[in-house]
Order: structure tokens, then sequence, then C-alpha cells
């Protein structure tokens, strides 16, 4: 028999959703159910995380001055002239070689800096109306991926230390979601970080297309 929910067919369509993007996933899921096939939350950001994590709102709004004020042309230069080159290597651990490049430039764009700060300025908002209009998920196909505790981004024993202060409330907000949906399944990705579809792309591929089987498998 064919899956089902609530006695009607699951939809075809199967959404993933990266940090903040698991709010947009989740707020179509719960407004077109009848669509859906299933649901993958990547590392996703938390409905209640500006309230779970202490001075998490504050730490956000010191981001945007801090970027809002970060002289770009200085810093293209100094990474020119090889003084600095932190944004290089967070480039060679998130993308291919091939790509790490152009990875920098879009890093120092100024189209990438005004979207980033956008992104900031509306997290709360956006969280604060998920929180409302997607609370549940009833029944739909749910699986959250969730990076390790020590991860290939940590690449310092201070960072090692900071990320092992935080994670077991990332954890515990993690498993959160999974309880959004009846029909649920959790992954720890070994060894990935907040990015886990670049460091194990083969796990998130693979619930995406297990999720595509069953919609399939419904019509």
């Amino acid at each position: 028999m064919p899956p089902t929910r609530g006695g009607a067919r699951l939809g075809t369509v199967a959404l993933a959703g990266h940090s903040i993007g698991g709010y947009l996933v989740r707020l179509y899921a719960a407004a077109h159910p009848e669509q859906v096939a299933g649901v993958v939350l990547i590392d996703s950001s938390h409905h209640e995380q500006f309230q779970r994590f202490a001075h998490y709102r504050a730490e956000i709004l010191w981001r945007v001055v801090i970027e809002r004020l970060r002289p770009y042309g200085l810093r293209r230069l100094a990474i020119d002239l090889g003084l600095v080159d932190e944004i290089g290597q967070q480039a060679g651990r998130r993308y291919p070689a091939e790509f790490a490049g152009t990875g920098v430039a879009l890093s120092l764009s100024d189209r990438r800096h005004r979207a980033d700060l956008w992104e900031m300025l509306a997290w709360s908002r956006l969280a604060a109306q998920t929180g409302r209009s997607a609370a549940s998920l009833g029944q739909i196909p749910l699986t959250v991926v969730t990076s390790s505790e020590l991860t290939p981004d940590c690449t310092t024993a201070r960072q090692d230390a900071d990320r092992r202060s935080w994670y077991p409330l990332w954890s515990e907000l993690q498993r959160d979601l999974v309880r959004l949906s009846t029909d649920n399944f959790h992954l720890v990705a070994e060894n990935a970080g907040h990015f886990v579809h670049r460091h194990d792309p083969d796990l998130v591929v693979k619930a995406l297309v297990e999720h595509v089987h069953r919609g399939r498998h419904a019509r």
C-alpha cells in the first residue's frame, strides 16, 4: 500500500532547508502539506534559539555592526598581499579546491555583504513567524540531519572548546525539531560541521532521495 497521510496520498516534492533555510522549508510545508513528500532539515535553526541561547540576540546585533563597519577594500588588499588568509582557509574547507577562489571573491562582494546583513536583521522575526505558523508538521515525513560536536571547521583548541560549550543545547534543539512530525528520523553526521551538505553530501542526498522515492511510490 502506498504511504498516506491522514488517508490522503503523500505529495511528490521533497524539501531541504539548511540553517535559517529550515524556517522557510517549515513554513512552506505547513502551508502546503498536500504537496510535500518529505522534509529534510540540515542543521536547521530552531524557532526558539534566540530565547534558549543566552545573549544570542546581542551577538547577532554585534555581528551586524561589525560587518557594517568592516572596511572591505582594506580587507581585500590585505588578502591580495598575503597578510590575511582566514577567508582563504575557510573557503578551502568549505568548497572544492577548484571553487575556493570563487568562494573568497563571493565572501568579499558587496552584494553578499548586504545579503548577510539583511538576513541577520530578519532572523528573529522569521524565527517567531515560524514558531507561530509551523509549530507542527503533522504526519509529513521528516529527517533531521545534525552536525557533530567536533567538526573540521574547528581548527584551534579555543574553537573546539567554544563549540563543546554550546553544542549540548544545540543538540537538544535539534532533537526538539525531530518532534515536529510524527513520522521522523534523526541523523547525526560524523565529523561534519554546520555545512553538513559540504562535509558529508552523500548523507544529505540519501535522506532526500528516500523522501523522493516515498513520494513517487505514493502516486
